[in-house]
């Protein structure tokens, strides 16, 4: 008996000391002051979390002093606002009993601004014209939202910008066949900024040399649709409800470690990621999100498991620009109604790419359009390695300035393999043994299963579930050895893992594969 009391003290001085363990808040405090250090009384104070919480809010006081107490722990953005001057902000962290010091600077006043002067030139540093500028980032001082400016050069590749107000901005410089450049700069009272933008066309590999950017504004998602569009991102930098840029997060399955997710509707965001296309609003791959991993700039512009062209690596995909005359024809190996698009860039009468414009049915719905053969066009896209494609492949993701699919999302592409079940595509040269793999891998709902026969005879490709029921035979014919491509439609069937099997004489193959919808 006396044991059992004494244990049940034990529990009980445990679960106290755990309920006395202090909360996981911590407090932050600071001033408010102008540029000259003079103390700001008055001035308003918030502190919130991107969690969608209620901020916290206060007053500074006579000597510009403000404090909050129990604070959670996080990361938070602060903010000072005082009529007739823009905007202080900043990030911190709150840490666990710890006292978080932040002081926050009030720009000039209204009547403080300046100017902005620059030259756009290429890396041989000649002048370019028509390039398209942007100006992102301070705050308006009478509407509290960042500034969102824009202009072209003229013919001597100089841009300005007039009455500026004071602060922070990112600028950036964009033409097509040319490329990307952006820099930071600060805008001081009653003085010209003067920069100069280098353009570089960012499709050197491996690894990428995008231009870097970094947004932040509000989420703008539009769900998907039934044709087959996923969903979309943007953000909008200036409040003022429109797309300022459209965010690549790659194909919907995709997800890093790191604990990142994509946006919702109306979330409060920040981005660092590459400038990839010139279409309005221009496209931009997200390497970070809120200070979260992505994905590595490092590595192209792959799918993360998406699509599947002639046995390819859709992870090996990299920028590429270029400008030519269109090559169009029907049928094919197969014959029929399917449409084969190439661009001849130097004049031969050959193609020397390949443009994948995905499935016959896709339609990018702001009007862009496959072309026609003999017309001119420019094209942003991804090369992507395909050791038995006949010439290079390119997946289109801008076509004359429009864009037409999102950087990394290779979904429904590969349009010259038949969805027919049996009607299985010849890669090539077969392996010394029997293999096979399937691609993308989760894929939702279609994936290709490409497979490779040492020798000839009797082939068959099934596919079952869990419990080992036959829910598809998709080849069953003579083939003669050699690696053959069939691509599988699960959207019949539920979420959940699939297997197929391949047969040949007395060999057989089976591997696992996922549907995810």
């Amino acid at each position: 008996m006396f044991k059992r009391i004494f244990i049940l003290a034990v529990v009980l001085l445990s679960v106290s000391a755990l309920w006395a363990q202090p909360m996981h808040f911590g407090a932050v405090e600071g001033t408010v002051s102008l540029t000259d250090g003079t103390p700001v009384a008055g001035a308003h104070v918030r502190l919130w979390d991107n969690r969608h919480s209620e901020p916290l809010e206060t007053i500074t006081d006579e000597m510009g002093a403000f404090a909050f107490a129990e604070v959670m722990v996080g990361w938070y953005e602060s903010e000072a606002r005082l009529e007739g001057y823009p905007d202080a902000e900043d990030w911190i962290f709150v840490a666990a009993e710890q006292t978080t010091t932040v002081n926050l600077v009030l720009g000039g006043s209204l009547d403080e601004v300046g100017s902005v002067a620059g030259l756009v030139t290429t890396e041989a540093g000649a002048v370019v014209a028509g390039a398209r500028v942007r100006l992102d980032g301070g705050r308006d001082p009478m509407h509290g939202h960042g500034i969102h400016l824009q202009t072209t050069t003229n013919d001597a590749g100089v841009f300005t910008f007039e009455n500026v107000p004071v602060g922070g901005y990112m600028v950036s410089a964009m033409l097509r066949m040319h490329g990307f450049a952006a820099a930071p700069i600060e805008v001081a009272a009653n003085q010209v900024t003067n920069v100069t933008l280098v353009l570089h066309r960012g499709h050197h590999h491996p690894g990428d040399s995008l231009t870097i950017v970094e947004l932040a504004g509000i989420a703008i998602v539009v769900e998907a649709d039934s044709n087959h569009h996923h969903a979309r991102y943007f953000i909008d930098i200036d409040a003022d409800g429109a797309a300022d840029y459209r965010l690549a997060f790659g194909p919907p399955w995709y997800e890093p470690n790191s604990g990142a997710h994509r946006p919702i509707n109306g979330d409060e965001i920040t981005i660092v990621g590459g400038l990839f296309t010139y279409t309005e609003p221009s496209v931009v791959v997200v390497f970070q999100i809120n200070g979260l991993f992505w994905r590595d700039p490092r590595h192209g512009h792959g799918g993360h498991g998406g699509g599947d062209h002639h046995g390819c690596n859709p992870d090996s995909v990299m920028r590429v620009e270029m400008e030519g005359i269109a090559m169009v024809r029907a049928g094919g190996m197969h014959g029929g109604d399917v449409v084969h698009y190439g661009i001849n860039t130097d004049d031969d009468e050959a193609a020397e790419f390949i443009l994948d414009f995905g499935r016959s049915d896709y339609d990018p719905g702001n009007g862009a359009q496959r072309p026609e053969a003999g017309d001119e066009i420019t094209i942003v896209g991804g090369q992507i390695y395909c050791p038995n494609a006949p010439i290079l492949i390119v997946i289109v993701y801008e076509i004359n300035g429009m864009f037409w699919r999102e950087p990394g999302d290779t979904l429904g592409f590969g349009a010259e393999t038949p969805e027919a079940a049996n009607e299985p595509v010849y890669l090539g040269s077969p392996t010394t043994y029997l293999t096979a793999k399937n691609f993308p891998n989760p894929f939702n709902p279609t994936t290709t299963i490409s497979y490779s026969i040492p020798t000839t005879g009797d082939v068959k490709v099934s596919v079952f579930d869990v419990t080992g029921r036959e829910v598809a035979e998709l080849v069953n014919t003579y083939q003669n050895a050699g690696s053959y491509a069939v691509q599988w439609n699960g959207s019949h069937l539920a979420s959940g893992i699939y297997f197929y099997r391949v047969n040949v004489g007395s060999l057989s193959f089976t591997n696992r594969m996922i549907l995810m919808k």
